[in-house]
C-alpha cells in the first residue's frame, strides 16, 4: 500500500479516518502515522552526523511529531487491542499464537515512543550536545524502523483477513466498540494530554 507524503496529525490538517468503515478507520489512521514518520525521517535526515545541535526547524518538527502521536498513538492501539484483534482471533484457529507478534509489538513500540520522549525532554531541558543529538536520531530511527514494519505487517495480515471475512452486521458492531472505546480513553486521558502538551520540562537554571 503506497503512503502518502507527510502531515503530523489528523486533527492538525482537517483530515479524519473513515467513520463508517472499522478496517478504512484503522487504515487512515495507519497512513497518518506513516506521514508523520515519513516527515520525522526528513527531518532526520537534515542533521549532520556528529551535530552538537539539531539544525534549525527540525526540533520544531520532532516536538510537533510527537504531539501527533502522542494524542493518538494509544488510542488506536487500544482499539485495535480490545476490538479488532479479539475479533480476528474468533476467524481463525490459533490465531492468539499465529499472531502474538503483532501484540508484542504494541509493547515495543510504546517502549520506543518513551525512549522519544525522553530524548526529546533531555535535549530541551539541557541543550545541545553530541550525545544527545545522537540519542534523538537514534531512538528516531528505531521507532520509525518499528512502525513501518508493524503497519505493514498489520495491513497485510490482519486487515487483509478482516476485509475478507467481516460481514456488514459484524462491521457495525466493531465500529461502534470501537467509537466507544475512543470516546472513553480520550474522555480519560484528555487533561493529561494536555499537560503533557505543554512538553516544558525543567531547564538547567531551574535544577
Amino acid at each position: 500500500m503506497p503512503y502518502p507524503a507527510f502531515i503530523a496529525g489528523w486533527p492538525m490538517m482537517g483530515r479524519q479516518p473513515s467513520g463508517t468503515d472499522p478496517i478504512r478507520q484503522l487504515i487512515d489512521e495507519h497512513e497518518i502515522f506513516m506521514e508523520a514518520l515519513n516527515d520525522l525521517a526528513a527531518a532526520m535526515l537534515l542533521v549532520p552526523e556528529g551535530a552538537r545541535e539539531l539544525p534549525p526547524g527540525v526540533f520544531a518538527t520532532a516536538e510537533a511529531i510527537w504531539r501527533a502521536v502522542n494524542e493518538h498513538l494509544n488510542v488506536h492501539f487500544v482499539k485495535e487491542e480490545e476490538v479488532f484483534f479479539p475479533y480476528i482471533e474468533r476467524m481463525i484457529p490459533g490465531a492468539r499464537v499465529k499472531f502474538q507478534f503483532l501484540h508484542v509489538d504494541h509493547d515495543r513500540l510504546r517502549e520506543n515512543f518513551e525512549e522519544y520522549t525522553e530524548a526529546l525532554q533531555n535535549y530541551r531541558a539541557f541543550g545541545g550536545s553530541m550525545g544527545g543529538v545522537r540519542t534523538i536520531r537514534l531512538v528516531a530511527g528505531e521507532m520509525i524502523r518499528w512502525f513501518y514494519y508493524h503497519i505493514i505487517a498489520e495491513d497485510a495480515v490482519y486487515f487483509d483477513i478482516a476485509e475478507r471475512t467481516m460481514s456488514p452486521e459484524e462491521s457495525r458492531e466493531v465500529l461502534g466498540r470501537m467509537r466507544s472505546i475512543e470516546a472513553r480513553l480520550r474522555e480519560q486521558v484528555a487533561p493529561f494530554v494536555e499537560k503533557r502538551e505543554d512538553f516544558r520540562p525543567p531547564t538547567p537554571a531551574d535544577l
